[in-house]
This record gives C-alpha cells, sequence and structure tokens, in this order.
C-alpha cells in the first residue's frame, strides 16, 4: 500500500526556502540599530576619558567619528548634548556624524557653548575667559561661626575669602544656639564685602538676661550669667554681672521689692527658703568669683582679675559708709575664708563713718577676723583702739568681751593667757557701767567664766553666785548652776560642789542631770585624792 502521508505543496516549499533569509535579515538589522543606539567607548586621553552617551535624540546619520576638546585653563567640564562626558582635556571617538551642541564649563571662568557638525574628527580649542572676581569678609561675632554661601560650607569666623565669582549669592551664618542671619548678597570686583559690625544674637545669653531682669534679687542669675560670659571671653561684659552680683549679695532681701509679690504674700516658709538660698548663694558667689580669678584651662584672666579687682573696690568705696553693707560683705568673705578682705572691709566702714551709730560693731568685727586667724597682737592692737574710744558704752564692752574669751581656745598655748586678759579688761570695764539686772546678770557669767579660765575659780564663785540670783529664765539658771558647782569644785568647796550638782540631778532637762551626774564623779574623785 502507498504511503499516506501528503507531498508538501508548492506554496509551502517556497516559505520554507526563505525562512533562513528571513533570519538572517531580522540578525543584520539588530546589530545595527545596536551599533546605532547603544553608547559607544573609544580610547581617550586626559582626566575625562569616560566617554560620551549618546541619547535617543542624538543625530542619527553618518559614520563613526572622532571629538577632541582641549581648553585654557584645563579641567573644564565637558557636556554633550547636555549630559557629562568628562573634563578637558578630553578625547572621545566612536561617535556618530551629527551636529552636536557642545557646552564648557569651570568654576571661576565664563561658560562655552558650541554647535559642531561632527564628520570624522573635530578638535575644540578654546581659551576660557576669567570672571571677575570680588572678595568676602566675616568677622562677626561669636567666633567659630559657619559661614555658607548658596548652601556650600566656605568656612567658620573669623573668615576672610577672595576669589569668589562675582555674582548674586545667599549669604548664611550660623552657630548652635545663636539666631542665624541670611542676607541675598551681591560680590562685585573691587573692595571686599564686609560683614563686622553687629552679632549673632545668643539665645542663651538672652534667657539669663530675661532671668536677672525678672529676679534681679536672685544672686544665682547673676553667678550662671556672669560665668557664661567669662566662657565666651566676654571678661568686660561678665566683670560687670559679677559687680552687680556683688552689690546684690550685700543687699538684704526685700519682699516688697522687685521680683517678689509683695512681704504679705510671701508666707513665712517662703521667706525662710529665700533666706536660705541666698546663703548659700553668698557662700557660692564669692568661690565662683574666685574660681574664675584663677581659671585652671588655658584662658588668659590677667585682665579679668584686674577689672574684678578694681570693680571690688569701687563697690567697696561706694558703700563702705553703710554698716548693712559692710556687715554682709564681710560675713560673705569669712565663710570663704577671705580674712585680709573681711578686715579690708571693716578697717573701711571704720575710715568712711568714724563716729557712726554702728562702727563699735565694725570695730569689735574686726577684731574677731584677727581673733579667728590667731593673731593676738593685731588683735590687741585693735582693741586698744575700741577701748579708746568706747570705754564708756557699757553695751559694746560686753558684746565685745562676750566675742572675745570663746576664741582662746583656738589659739596657740602661749597666746592664751593673752587673749583672756583682753576679756576680762573689757568685762570688767562693762560690769562697771551696766545697770540694768539682765545685761548685769550675763556681765558677771562671762566675766565668771574668764576667770574660771584663767585658773581664778575662787573669785568666780560670787560671779556666778550673783549672776544665778539675777537670773529669772529657769532654763538659763540652771545652766550658769552647773557652771558655778564646777567653779565650787575648782576652788575645792567640794561638799557645796555636791549638793549644788545632786540638785540639778532632778532637772527635767536630760543634758542638764547627765552633767550633773558626771559633776558628782569629778566630785567624788576629787574626795579620794584628799581634797576637802
Amino acid at each position: 500500500m502507498a504511503d499516506p502521508t501528503p507531498e508538501p505543496s508548492k506554496e509551502n516549499g517556497a516559505l520554507a526556502e526563505f525562512r533562513p533569509a528571513l533570519f538572517m535579515a531580522i540578525a543584520v538589522l539588530t546589530v545595527l540599530a545596536v551599533i546605532k543606539w547603544v553608547p559607544q567607548r573609544g580610547p581617550s586621553s586626559g582626566s575625562g576619558g569616560a566617554g560620551v552617551v549618546v541619547s535617543a535624540g542624538s543625530p542619527q546619520s553618518g559614520s563613526a567619528s572622532r571629538l577632541s576638546v582641549v581648553t585654557e585653563p584645563a579641567g573644564a567640564s565637558v557636556l554633550i548634548n547636555g549630559r557629562l562626558a568628562g573634563a578637558t582635556p578630553l578625547s572621545l571617538e566612536g561617535l556618530s556624524s551629527g551636529s552636536y551642541s557642545i557646552r564648557l564649563e569651570k568654576v571661576g571662568c565664563t561658560p562655552v557653548s558650541r554647535h559642531v557638525d561632527l564628520h570624522n574628527e573635530v578638535a575644540i580649542n578654546e581659551k576660557l575667559a576669567t570672571l571677575p572676581v570680588g572678595a568676602l569678609a566675616v568677622t562677626i561675632k561669636p567666633l567659630g561661626a559657619e559661614v555658607l554661601l548658596d548652601g556650600e560650607l566656605m568656612g567658620n569666623t573669623p573668615l576672610s575669602l577672595d576669589k569668589i565669582p562675582a555674582g548674586v549669592y545667599e549669604l548664611l551664618i550660623r552657630k548652635t544656639n545663636f539666631d542665624p542671619y541670611s542676607a541675598r548678597i551681591e560680590i562685585s570686583p573691587g573692595d571686599p564685602l564686609v560683614f563686622a559690625e553687629f552679632e549673632l544674637k545668643d539665645k542663651v545669653l538672652a534667657m539669663m538676661e530675661g532671668l536677672t531682669k525678672s529676679e534681679p534679687q536672685r544672686l544665682a542669675h547673676y553667678i550662671d550669667l556672669g560665668h557664661y560670659l567669662f566662657l565666651n571671653d566676654k571678661m568686660d561684659e561678665s566683670v560687670d554681672v559679677f559687680t552687680q552680683g556683688m552689690e546684690v549679695s550685700q543687699t538684704p532681701l526685700d519682699f516688697n521689692g522687685p521680683g517678689y509679690s509683695g512681704k504679705e504674700n510671701v508666707s513665712p516658709e517662703e521667706q525662710a527658703l529665700e533666706q536660705r538660698l541666698r546663703k548659700e548663694d553668698e557662700s557660692r558667689f564669692l568661690k565662683e568669683i574666685e574660681k574664675h580669678r584663677n581659671w585652671p584651662q588655658k584662658k588668659d584672666t590677667r585682665t579679668f582679675r584686674q577689672k574684678l579687682d578694681q570693680a571690688q573696690e569701687m563697690v567697696s568705696r561706694k558703700r563702705a559708709d553703710s554698716w548693712t553693707w559692710a556687715e554682709s560683705a564681710g560675713r560673705m568673705n569669712l565663710r570663704n575664708r577671705n580674712f585680709d578682705k573681711a578686715a579690708q572691709i571693716y578697717t573701711d566702714h571704720i575710715a568712711a563713718v568714724p563716729n557712726g551709730p554702728d562702727v563699735h560693731q565694725a570695730h569689735i568685727a574686726l577684731i574677731e577676723v584677727y581673733l579667728m586667724q590667731r593673731d593676738a597682737a593685731r588683735a590687741r592692737d585693735a582693741l586698744n583702739v575700741f577701748y579708746k574710744q568706747f570705754s564708756e558704752n557699757d553695751a559694746a564692752l560686753r558684746v565685745c568681751g562676750a566675742m572675745i574669751y570663746p576664741y582662746h581656745e583656738r589659739m596657740f598655748t602661749s597666746a592664751k593667757p593673752k587673749v583672756l586678759e583682753m576679756a576680762e579688761q573689757v568685762l570688767r570695764r562693762g560690769l562697771d557701767l551696766t545697770k540694768e539686772p539682765v545685761p548685769k546678770a550675763q556681765c558677771l557669767f562671762d566675766l565668771a567664766v574668764v576667770l574660771s579660765y584663767q585658773g581664778k575659780a575662787k573669785e568666780a564663785v560670787p560671779l556666778l553666785e550673783k549672776s544665778i540670783a539675777a537670773t529669772v529664765d529657769p532654763a538659763v539658771r540652771e545652766e550658769r548652776s552647773l557652771r558655778l558647782a564646777e567653779a565650787l569644785r575648782k576652788a575645792e568647796r567640794l561638799e557645796e560642789a555636791r549638793e549644788l550638782y545632786y540638785k540639778l540631778t532632778a532637772s527635767e532637762r536630760a543634758s542638764i542631770r547627765e552633767s550633773a551626774k558626771t559633776g558628782l564623779i569629778f566630785v567624788a574623785a576629787d574626795r579620794a585624792r584628799g581634797k576637802k
């Protein structure tokens, strides 16, 4: 039987013969399309050997060509049809022939645009014209502020720039914690554009100044503001603020004054708190001044110290006639162990108002400063001056004697008797002048204590007895009775001492009872040693 497969028709056979040729034609067209539209890269010279990408809008006729671009100065950017091809000197090969737009750009030079018809090889050689330049100087404060032109950081103040291409720029000057400054400026050839007559507004400084104005009696604000100005090298302003702080620190708080709503609106607890804070700030204030005067870091403080000393002297002279100021200033210096400064303040007050109503207090305070320094000789000299002027002032004599004798315990052994003699002198004179019972009883007691320290217990006993007899307050009577019992024991009147100690063991106050019991032990020990 014959094969059933039909024979191919003549039409199908012709298509089969044409199919290989069709595939070949499609392949050739594809290759040509790739060659025409895909970027061509050829060897290049200089710094711009990246070549150029020809876009779909590039010329589509002609054969591959070569383009070379050279500029003076070199390093200009080359843009072909708006796309960066490299930097001069530049050589590109494999470009399609046709019309191209060439642009040359370099900072500081005038841009150049050229239209070229590229066939085979084209060479461009351009001498770029230098743009006119100007200069900019920014020396405003604060130091270290950033300077930007058109968003580009140029440096930090103080800054001087030259060879800036002439033109219009956006200037920005900024620093953390400061309000920025911005302006549209024009740089022109000739004299530099200078920014020097202003400074950026310090937001932190403005806040601190606002606090000082709203609460002018708060000493802490002056400490913080003076410190901030010092750190920013504003020495004159820092001295001014610390000087204001000196005057504030030496002026009593006034709850009816600025910063407060009136004394009647401030509770006693709040007033006590404000007074406590003031004392803490006073102590801190002097420490801060000394710290800045001897600043440990690399900062030239000579000018600061000199001006601060001048300011302190000025304040002292201006307010030397006020005992309220002198007392506060002296006390503040003593808390910080500035003894010489305190002594000078009291001396200045005495010189300013030698016959003032409070000048005796300045004399007594001066004597105490020397006693704090364990300088018995200077204390004696100061006492002689005081005694000459106030030997008829019983109150001043009593206060002075009561202040002197406790310091004998701080003195060196050789100076102890001298200090007790000073106290005895003024207390005896004060006792002779005093008539009122209460202050007389106190003076008797103080003099008796001095005599006891001097080993004159027998002389102390009658003074203590008189003091106790004139004392009304029960608690004070017990305390003075303890001193009398001790004097009796040292005067070898042991039985009387024992009886008084025993009586005091019945006191309602534990401290008196315990002291009395201890006294009885000493009496028993003295008896055991054979004393009467």
